[in-house]
This record gives structure tokens, C-alpha cells and sequence, in this order.
């Protein structure tokens, strides 16, 4: 793998090149999935559809209608200005683990990736285009394409423990969550024992899969060696660095509450009688089950898991609808601004 960026990485990054580029070329003796990719899409379709229909069909439409009718629009463009807020955090955060790589790039330039990763987000599989677009804006903006790689790879993993961490302190305080579904305990709490486990082994642990690889590097082929130090060496860069990975782990704290109160903004625009503190279990939950992916852009999956958990608090099947909608709503109204973004900058 050549991890060299290109010499224009001055220029305004490109996303469509991505797939001419970023890859090693493809092997004549790759083996394919046996499954169409145009079969998992339609059963993925059919999920999304027969979950929202079902839910469709056991709601009351005058639930959904006067959530509708009665929103409280300045509401939104609170949650507006916390989803940008979001994306000025998570370009932080990224900022600090390129920067622990000893790559620098501009605060500026992560920002409008992040905006514009919501939009490539929303028709490319789960959040792997979002994940794509940024690799490829910071490759294209100096860093070597081992290190865009594990930078992304430790801010999802570090976002997803901050995340489950979250839900874990005020789980003791959404009793009437615990009390309709008393398992909810046992699935954070091993969430969260999976999640620092593979954290404490990223970063820690002496005889972690990290050191393995280097020992097995020896009896590969050179190819194939090449790539995995170029990996393995990324990796390695942020064991050590506790007090640059505990200000990005502040930052993902930061960033889920962030998320969090986006998500109250909406429930406050519709009046849902949701208390914060319970937001702060379900929202962690919800983001969790919805990065299964069994379902389109979590369709279904979304609306499914709010009738479920929002039930504890007295919201009917209609108004917990309304929510998931008008959550959904929110991200392809950000996705359309990113998608100016990315149309501005080249």
C-alpha cells in the first residue's frame, strides 16, 4: 500500500476520486460474495419496510398528526445548532489523534469533512461512506493512508465507549425505564465491558493482537508485510499517550451529550414528557441497536427501538413515531447542507 497523499493535496478534496485511488488495486484473484449485493439491499429494504409498516398499522394517525401539527419549530433550529456543534467536536477529536500521528491539519478543513460525511452518509452503507469521505479528505490533505485509517478506527471505538459510558452512569437514575425492561442492565453493562475491553487492549495490553502482528510479520509475504507495518506502527503511536487520549476521550463525552441534547431539543419541539436524565439511557441505546445493520440507514430499526424505549415514559406508538421521523428528518437536512459544503469547496 502506498501511503504517500498525492502531490495536490493542497487542492480542495475530491471525494468522487476516492474509489479511483484510495484502494490498492483490486486482485484478479479476489474471491466475491456469494450473495447479490442487489439481494442484501432488498431484503434490507423489506426490513425497513415491514417494521415501519407494522408500527404504522398500531398507531394512532391522530397521534402522528397533532405531533405534526403542534411542533414547536424554534426547537429545531436549536437541534440544528447542536448537530453542528457535533461536527465541530468530532473535527476536534480528530484533530488530536492526527495530530498524536504528528500529522496537522487545519481545524477548518476536519469541520467541513465532518458536514460533508453526514452527506455521503446518507446513501452509502451505514456509516461506512461518512467514514470513507473523511479518510479520503485526509489523505488528500497530507496524512499516509495507514494513519487516516487507525485515526478513524480509534474515534469510532472511543466515541462508542464514551457513548455506552454515558448511559451507564444514569442508567440507576431512569427507574422507569429499568423497571418496564429490567435486562436493560445487564446489556449496557456488557456493552460497555466489551467496549473497554477492546479499548484496554488497543492501547494497553502487553501482549495485545498489536504485538502479535508485529511477531507474524516475519513469515508473510513482503506485500503483505509492508501494509500491516505501515498499520501496526499507526498503531502503536497512540500507546503512551494517555494525556493526548484522555482529552479525546473528554471530547467524545462532550460530544455525546451533545448528541444527546439534539435528540431532547427534537422530543422538547413535540412535546414529549421525556425527562432529560432518561435521555440520557435511551438515546445511547437507540444509537447502538441502530448501528446494526439489518435495515437501510437504520429505517425501521429507528422507529422501532423509540416506540419501544419512549413507551416507559407514557409516549404513544404515534407521538414516538413522530420523533424517530422528525430525528430522521434532521439528518437529511444536515446531509443536504454538507452536500452544499462539498459542492462549495471544490
Amino acid at each position: 500500500m502506498n501511503d504517500t497523499p498525492p502531490a495536490t493535496s493542497s487542492a480542495a478534496p475530491r471525494v468522487h476520486a476516492a474509489r479511483a485511488t484510495v484502494g490498492d488495486r483490486p486482485s484478479t484473484t479476489r474471491q466475491h460474495s456469494s450473495t447479490p449485493p442487489w439481494l442484501k439491499l432488498a431484503v434490507r429494504a423489506i426490513i425497513s419496510l415491514a417494521l415501519v409498516g407494522w408500527m404504522v398499522s398500531h398507531a394512532a394517525l391522530d397521534d402522528i398528526r397533532a405531533a405534526f401539527t403542534g411542533v414547536a419549530w424554534p426547537w429545531f433550529a436549536i437541534a440544528l445548532g447542536f448537530q453542528f456543534g457535533g461536527s465541530f467536536l468530532t473535527a476536534w477529536r480528530w484533530r488530536l489523534l492526527l495530530e498524536t500521528q504528528a500529522v496537522r491539519l487545519p481545524q477548518r478543513l476536519l469541520f467541513q469533512s465532518c458536514i460533508v460525511a453526514i452527506f455521503f452518509k446518507q446513501f452509502l452503507p451505514a456509516t461506512v461512506g461518512g467514514d470513507a469521505s473523511r479518510f479520503y479528505d485526509a489523505w488528500r490533505a497530507g496524512a499516509g493512508k495507514s494513519v487516516a485509517a487507525i485515526a478513524l478506527v480509534v474515534d469510532r471505538l472511543l466515541g462508542l465507549l464514551a457513548l455506552v459510558l454515558v448511559a451507564v452512569v444514569m442508567l440507576p437514575f431512569a427507574t422507569q425505564l429499568t423497571r418496564q425492561y429490567p435486562a436493560l442492565y445487564a446489556w449496557v453493562l456488557l456493552a460497555a465491558a466489551a467496549l473497554a475491553g477492546t479499548t484496554w487492549t488497543f492501547f494497553a495490553c502487553e501482549g495485545s493482537v498489536i504485538h502479535r502482528v508485529t511477531a507474524w510479520l516475519t513469515l508473510m509475504p513482503a506485500a503483505l508485510q509492508r501494509k500491516l507495518a505501515a498499520t501496526t506502527e499507526a498503531v502503536k503511536a497512540y500507546r503512551g499517550r494517555n494525556r493526548q487520549l484522555a482529552r479525546v476521550m473528554l471530547l467524545s463525552l462532550a460530544l455525546q451529550v451533545d448528541v444527546i441534547l439534539f435528540y431532547w431539543a427534537i422530543a422538547q419541539a413535540i412535546g414529549l414528557p421525556v425527562p432529560l436524565h432518561a435521555l440520557f439511557v435511551i438515546v445511547p441505546v437507540a444509537i447502538v441497536v441502530m448501528l446494526v445493520p439489518v435495515s437501510i440507514n437504520a429505517i425501521g430499526v429507528r422507529e422501532a427501538v423509540f416506540v419501544l424505549l419512549l413507551a416507559a415514559y407514557g409516549v404513544s406508538t404515534g407521538q414516538a413515531l413522530a420523533f424517530a421521523w422528525l430525528e430522521y428528518g434532521m439528518f437529511l437536512l444536515y446531509g443536504l447542507i454538507g452536500g452544499g459544503v462539498y459542492l462549495l469547496r471544490r
